[in-house]
């Protein structure tokens, strides 16, 4: 039993590396478009021509910039259940199989 919880570590840390490589370049593709997002409505602020557009465009930029606070919080938190749930998979895999063998309930 002693090799078989290995093996069940040794696949639940690739499966975790792997899934946290994708993850990498997912947030790093999410960061890199809310920065250009930002860029675009920070200038976009700056070549505004009254005050009054000036102020608009800056709520408009706090409240895209909210939403998409709120939609990447909830992406990572998913991602971070499905990274569990990866790392779960082997060791109950094993732990279901030998319930069957023994017949353990």
């Amino acid at each position: 039993m002693g090799q078989e919880k290995g093996d069940a570590a040794l696949e639940s840390a690739q499966a975790v590396g792997v899934r946290m490589l994708m993850l990498n370049q997912q947030f790093a593709a999410l960061a890199f478009k809310q920065m250009l997002s930002a860029s675009v409505a920070l200038i976009s602020i700056a070549a505004s021509r009254t005050g009054a557009e000036s102020v608009d465009r800056q709520s408009k930029l706090v409240r895209d910039t909210m939403n998409s606070s709120v939609v990447a919080a909830s992406k990572l938190s998913a991602s971070m259940a499905h990274l569990a749930l990866r790392a779960l998979k082997p060791v109950h895999t094993r732990v279901s199989g030998n319930v069957r063998r023994l017949g353990i309930r």
